[in-house]
């Protein structure tokens, strides 16, 4: 049963492969043609991302406040870091205003990023899998997980658009922090019409897609070096949950180190009251700032990216873990 024949091994069926015989399994029955997959699995991808995104952006918007103070009142917090800027915020603004500031857009946050964990983690599941099911060769599988990652983020932008650009405006503008989205969004839309809330639309498509692109394909190709190192990772669903953690880790910090120049100009162009352009503005931080100028705030967003993320992705495969989508292979095991 096991000779030899020129190093390759041999059964009763021919050469034995390499690898085991994988296939994704459907959880609910019917025919999807070329998809294995049904709406309501998708579903429950929506519904985990949803938790996932909605939980870690709201935890994390401390950080995110920093962030963009530091982007948009570059003089006043200049030299500053995240903690110089936390204790900048207290000491400027008084315990209860420091809190309160601290917290400014919690609620486009949230719905922002509820819409965003619906779109992009089961749209990622879906075009990920249409295009390496049209395209199965292995050298193009690296072009094909940014492509999924890119298609899926611009979906996502649509909602996390108008979100952004009031939650910006809450933080950077003192009038405006202490009050609550539907007073925020009618101020922005007397100041200066409807059409402000998609100002920053292709600044962001810029941003979110160059992050998207990398935070999945980062995420993907580090667990599987991970479990290629240490195969026993991936038999318990406990040591899965840990890779997840360090993966989006990982991936969260490489994200925001490439998207930083243009999440820099997205904010600047949000603190303005009136229209603005991104080049117009891209070219109004050159002249201030120089090329540093567009990485304001990258420390502070490389720890925000890192903790985002990783709760991200650790939250969505618990999530899936719960529902039962985790680990959808089947493995072909032939007895003889």
């Amino acid at each position: 049963f096991d000779d030899m024949d020129n190093g390759a091994q041999l059964s009763v069926f021919g050469a034995r492969g390499t690898d085991v015989v994988v296939k994704e399994r459907k959880l609910n029955p019917g025919d999807y043609g070329l998809f294995a997959l049904n709406p309501g699995d998708y579903g429950l991808f929506a519904l985990s991302g949803a938790f996932g995104c909605a939980l870690t952006h709201s935890l994390v918007i401390p950080l995110d406040v920093v962030k963009t103070r530091l982007q948009t009142s570059p003089d006043q917090y200049r030299g500053a870091n995240l903690i110089s800027g936390l204790q900048l915020i207290y000491r400027e603004e008084g315990l209860g205003g420091g809190l309160q500031g601290l917290l400014s857009g919690w609620e486009p946050t949230l719905l922002g990023y509820l819409w965003y964990g619906i779109t992009v983690y089961p749209g990622y599941e879906f075009f990920k899998r249409l295009f390496l099911s049209l395209f199965p060769q292995e050298e193009v599988r690296v072009i094909l997980v940014l492509l999924s990652g890119a298609v899926a983020t611009v979906f996502a932008c649509f909602g996390v658009c108008p979100a952004e650009a009031c939650r910006i405006r809450m933080v950077a503008d003192p009038e405006l922090n202490s009050q609550g989205l539907l007073k925020v969004v009618q101020v922005m839309r007397e100041q200066d019409g409807p059409g402000v809330f998609y100002d920053g639309l292709s600044t962001l498509l810029v941003r979110q897609v160059l992050f998207g692109m990398m935070k999945f394909l980062v995420f993907d190709y580090f667990a599987d070096f991970i479990f290629d190192l240490q195969p026993s990772l991936a038999e318990k669903v406990e040591t899965q949950l840990l890779v997840s953690l360090l993966s989006g880790a990982v991936a969260g910090i490489a994200s925001s180190i490439v998207s930083q120049p243009a999440d820099t100009v997205l904010t600047r162009m949000n603190q303005k009251e009136g229209r603005a352009f991104f080049f117009d503005t891209a070219v109004e931080i050159w002249q201030e700032t120089g090329l540093g100028g567009f990485f304001a705030g990258l420390g502070s967003r490389s720890v925000w990216a890192a903790c985002i993320i990783s709760g991200q992705f650790f939250l969505y495969d618990l999530c899936k873990s719960f529902l039962g989508v985790k680990d959808l292979r089947m493995f072909l095991n032939v007895q003889v």
